[in-house]
């Protein structure tokens, strides 16, 4: 299995994971979804602050994969293209998910 395709299942496992966290599937929890003390803290909280993070990393996972498609012979020379092709839109996506739930509740994260 190339690098490629081996970024893209995962780009598509994080993509999957997504999903409940848009639906508001996942209730507050300390094992799945975006968890600070104060999405914790809330239940109203934690579904806003999930569902955004839901749709960030589908859109990371999105990214992620569009350029490894796009930069597949590059990658192949180098796993460090890999590397950055999928933490960087997820970083990305984990710091608007930080400054989306300071907004919420009037308080900061946690």
């Amino acid at each position: 299995m190339n690098s490629t395709t081996t970024l893209l299942i995962i780009c598509a496992v994080i993509a999957v994971c997504s999903i409940p966290l848009i639906l508001k599937l996942v209730p507050p929890n300390r094992l799945y979804g975006f968890r600070t003390r104060k999405t914790l803290s809330d239940p109203q909280i934690w579904f806003s602050a999930n569902r955004f993070a839901g749709v960030a990393l589908l859109l990371a996972s999105g990214a992620s994969a569009l350029l490894a498609v796009w930069l597949g012979e590059t990658m192949q020379g180098s796993p460090a293209y890999g590397a950055i092709v999928l933490v960087v839109p997820l970083a990305v996506a984990v710091v608007a998910c930080v400054l989306y739930t300071r907004t919420l509740g009037g308080g900061q994260a946690g």
